[in-house]
């Protein structure tokens, strides 16, 4: 269930980050490893299971910054929004993936350099494996440096499993 869970959460965050130029932006993120908490709760009757997951993932300055200004070259995306200010962040996209169109809001707080939360519900039309509605809510803290055993972009997830994270 783990896996499934971090596959969904993964999908949520990827369409709350969504971002353009010229938004505000939150400050990034330190280097290091950051422990990752989502909790994913469906409206009742979808097909998924809902849980929660903590993975780390290894993050070094060239990732940080990737992930700070998000997937802006994200195609299928007809609109997004994206403002940062006084430690609140709020997002909106609207985009479509694999024949649905995937609403997305979401609203963050923090410092962002080292940790941060995100509370996002989206909404999927029509409703695409198994999934029509859900919220996440997501707690990210820095730990401090990735050990020796982890280079960026290293992920290890609750059950011990370590994965690659893509680009």
């Amino acid at each position: 269930m783990t896996t499934r869970i971090g596959r969904i959460g993964s999908a949520v965050l990827a369409a709350a980050f969504l971002g353009s130029c010229g938004e505000s932006l939150p400050p990034q993120g330190d280097p290091g490893l950051w422990e990752t908490t989502i909790t994913i709760e469906l409206k009742p009757g979808q097909g998924v299971a809902a849980g929660s997951g903590r993975s780390t993932l290894c993050v070094d300055a060239e990732m940080a910054a990737r992930m700070r200004v998000g997937a802006a070259k994200t195609p299928n995306c007809s609109k997004r929004m994206r403002r940062f200010s006084g430690g609140r962040l709020d997002m909106a996209s609207e985009c479509s993936a694999d024949g649905a169109k995937l609403v997305s809001q979401t609203t963050g707080s923090g410092d962002f350099k080292r940790s941060y939360v995100l509370d996002n519900h989206l909404t999927v039309t029509p409703p695409t494996h198994g999934m029509a509605e859900a919220h996440t809510h997501t707690v990210a803290r820095w730990l401090g440096p990735c050990p020796n055993d982890m280079a960026p972009g290293d992920r290890v997830m609750e059950n011990g499993v370590k994965v690659k994270d893509r680009d």
